[in-house]
């Protein structure tokens, strides 16, 4: 369960770096990063920001508190929404196979 957990993390990671990038590659004051006013802010910031939009919109949660300002980045949460209920069925199931796993097994020892 922990590996599967950590998968979702890199995914998770993976799409935070995307939606990093295309927000701060627009500099001009259309993106989510000067919408959210982290324009001066250091990457840290950036990335936090970014890793918490990228589980929120993947949990399928969706606060609304970071959201696109352009067509870019709509097509960012498109994707990752996609890849997010994707994952999050994935996960569901795995961890039901797990668990019936270990019931059966339990059985067979019984």
């Amino acid at each position: 369960i922990f590996l599967i957990f950590l998968k979702t993390l890199f995914i998770s990671h993976i799409l935070a770096c995307l939606w990093y990038i295309v927000g701060d590659s627009n500099h001009n004051s259309n993106s989510w990063i000067q919408a959210f006013g982290l324009g001066q802010s250091d990457c840290q910031t950036k990335y936090l920001n970014s890793l918490y939009w990228s589980l929120v919109t993947m949990l399928t949660v969706g606060y609304g508190d970071l959201t696109p300002s352009n067509d870019l980045e709509k097509i960012i949460c498109i994707i990752t929404m996609l890849i997010g209920f994707s994952v999050f069925g994935f996960t569901l199931g795995s961890i039901c196979d797990i668990i019936q796993k270990m019931n059966s097994k339990t059985q067979e020892l019984r």
